[in-house]
């Protein structure tokens, strides 16, 4: 032993690593040679065990192999645990509801993933992710599912017939669809206003009747033609086509002043009035 203690550190350890090269390995139940107490065996768990054999001390925890006593044994099955990986740490992740239900666990080693359960169902409310994490696991966890609020929001014709749906998130913006057309009507508005969802609604196209005037010649001819809302006014036209031997009168009705429907209005003439003289041969009137 005196021997052995005249070497240096480096090459004991050459002699310890080859020795292992050929000592059978035996099963020691698990015992780690964790002897500095620092979570993991390596070579400064060997190099205590070493010193404490050469030096005749005695080391707590360095009997590795658990025979009572210290000894080149020890350091030596310290030695081929350094080279064994480490056992994993599992840990427990836990898939929880809203409501802390659980949803699923898992065991997993350290630093793995866990694999999350598919997204559960709420009413009323959208799954939007996992609050925790669930990969690069290091300790035991609780993941807990996340929601949030969503709304229908549905745009009507007036007839009831769907113009667009929208799902929209809590607070997200409501956005029309474009502006619905309807024969013989105008697009006037919605039943209600809208900005951003804060509930399930019903949103309704509301129109306003429309009519055809008609402004014609007194033969027919169109002059002019312009769509009113129903009690509007339609605008005659500003130029009225001349007539010879007649002077215009206006219109022969006043039904575009308050239109009701669908009219024609003429144009309205007098005939201009001719004074007839009877002359003499020399032109002076009789």
């Amino acid at each position: 032993m005196k021997n052995l203690r005249k070497m240096p550190t480096a090459v004991l350890l050459a002699m310890l690593l080859a020795f292992c090269m050929v000592v059978a390995a035996a099963d020691y139940d698990g015992v780690r040679g964790d002897v500095n107490g620092d979570g993991v065996c390596d070579i400064a768990d060997a190099l205590l065990v070493l010193h404490a054999v050469l030096d005749g001390e005695t080391l707590p925890g360095g009997d590795v192999n658990g025979d009572g006593r210290l000894g080149l044994a020890d350091v030596i099955l310290t030695l081929k645990l350094t080279a064994l990986p480490p056992e994993p740490t599992q840990y427990t992740v836990t898939f929880a509801d809203e409501n802390g239900e659980v949803l699923c666990t898992e065991t997993v080693a350290h630093g793995a993933d866990a694999t999350p359960p598919l997204a559960p169902y709420r009413e009323g409310y959208r799954f939007v992710g996992w609050s925790g994490t669930y990969t690069a696991v290091t300790a035991d966890t609780v993941v807990t599912a996340e929601y949030v609020p969503y709304y229908i929001i549905q745009f009507e014709d007036s007839d009831g017939s769907l113009l667009k749906l929208q799902v929209c998130d809590a607070g997200d913006a409501i956005v029309a669809p474009d502006e619905p057309v309807r024969p013989h009507y105008r697009f006037d508005d919605w039943d209600r206003t809208f900005d951003t969802a804060t509930e399930d609604a019903t949103i309704t196209a509301q129109y306003v009747r429309q009519y055809t005037v008609t402004f014609a010649d007194y033969d027919g001819t169109v002059l002019k033609t312009e769509t009113v809302d129903v009690g509007g006014k339609a605008t005659p036209p500003e130029v009225i086509p001349e007539r010879d031997g007649y002077d215009f009168a206006g219109w022969d009705t006043d039904a575009y002043t308050k239109v009701e429907a669908d009219v024609t209005v003429y144009a309205a003439y007098e005939m201009v009035p001719h004074t007839v003289t009877f002359c003499m041969p020399d032109d002076s009137a009789i």
